[in-house]
């Protein structure tokens, strides 16, 4: 496969799938394991970049102002509103686990905090002067996708010369980098400049992939990939002792760790259009890819179940596989419900205009 097939608009690409299919697992795990860094770091440093490279490889670009709007309330649609039930279910949650505790004067006092929260959407708790925000948790990649994808289809109606967009998305990526270091923005704006950087890669990707020698598939092009990304990713670890983390906003030796994500993206990529080819493992990771914010938004939820797979065992590695099959159970039966409900929502109108 060549990158040329990443311009068919109504085609899966099965490599992109299986590798988010892949990264969305990983995520899962590096939400677990937390006690062991290294491990955790090697998953951190690139899989996050990865959804936002990913995005900027296929997306599809507004001609006119008019389009670019009915694409943002597309967006919405499918980011912010998830982004926003998600919030709400969590608030709810916390309400109905902790009722005992609340009076109405509490009450209102939780659900302005709870709107604060919302309104800063950062994944880690937000450090002011005189006042700490709490975590909006996983849901701040909705938000940042939603605003950086907006930002960029506008600069793409605006610039048309490759030069001038690429000065202006590292230029924006810069100044990402430099407020997550000294100021957070509310709706984590911040994060977004930064999101926007690798929507561009994701992009110039796309073009180096239509070219004879961009072949994701080229074995030397995928171990090359790879030793960039353990040397680099290697590098920095034990410069510094950390690693890329966008939520928490660390970007130890930028750039370099941006081009450690890049690397582990591509290397990841290329291995995927391997693995995909094997018979039900690659049908089964391309399924979790192709629904990947669907199985992000039940992760986001899972926490709930926490009493139940935090307790199987104290070995971290078994409790994340205990929490993905956990996952992919409700994952599964979703699936199934939303077939069922778009399949008797179809035959419902068509009896329905049969009628008429």
């Amino acid at each position: 496969m060549t990158g040329e097939s990443i311009e068919a608009k109504n085609k899966r690409i099965e490599w992109i799938d299986c590798t988010k299919g892949i990264a969305i697992l990983l995520v899962i795990l590096g939400h677990t394991i937390v006690s062991h860094d290294l491990i955790r770091g090697l998953i951190f440093a690139f899989h996050m970049p990865l959804f936002f490279i990913f995005s900027g490889m296929l997306m599809h670009f507004s001609d006119n102002l008019h389009i670019w709007r009915k694409r943002q309330l597309r967006g919405a649609y499918h980011l912010l509103l998830p982004a926003t039930v998600i919030w709400a279910l969590r608030s709810i949650v916390y309400i109905v686990h902790n009722y005992t505790m609340f009076d109405i004067q509490s009450l209102l006092t939780y659900l302005g905090n709870r709107i604060i929260v919302l309104f800063w959407g950062s994944g880690v708790p937000v450090m002011l002067e005189n006042k700490n925000i709490e975590a909006l948790g996983m849901m701040w990649f909705l938000l940042v996708l939603f605003i950086a994808k907006g930002i960029y289809d506008f600069l793409h109606i605006h610039m048309r010369g490759k030069g001038l967009l690429a000065i202006t998305t590292i230029s924006m990526g810069v100044i990402g980098v430099v407020l997550g270091r000294v100021q957070w923005l509310p709706l984590s704006f911040d994060l977004a400049l930064v999101a926007i950087l690798f929507l561009f890669v994701g992009e110039s990707i796309r073009y180096f992939l239509k070219s004879n020698s961009g072949r994701i598939s080229n074995i030397s092009l995928i171990l090359l990939n790879s030793a960039v990304y353990l040397l680099v990713f290697s590098f920095i670890y034990h410069s510094t002792g950390t690693y890329l983390e966008l939520a928490g906003r660390r970007y130890p030796l930028f750039p370099l760790c941006i081009i450690s994500a890049v690397a582990g993206t591509m290397a990841l990529g290329g291995f995927c259009f391997y693995i995909e080819i094997i018979p039900c493992v690659g049908k089964a990771l391309c399924t979790l890819g192709r629904h990947s914010l669907d199985l992000l938004c039940i992760h986001m939820m899972d926490y709930v179940a926490a009493p139940v797979y935090s307790r199987i065992s104290s070995n971290e590695f078994l409790t994340a596989l205990v929490r993905i099959i956990m996952d992919i159970i409700v994952f599964i039966v979703y699936l199934r419900l939303k077939k069922f409900v778009k399949e008797n929502g179809y035959k419902l109108r068509k009896v329905e205009n049969e009628k008429l």
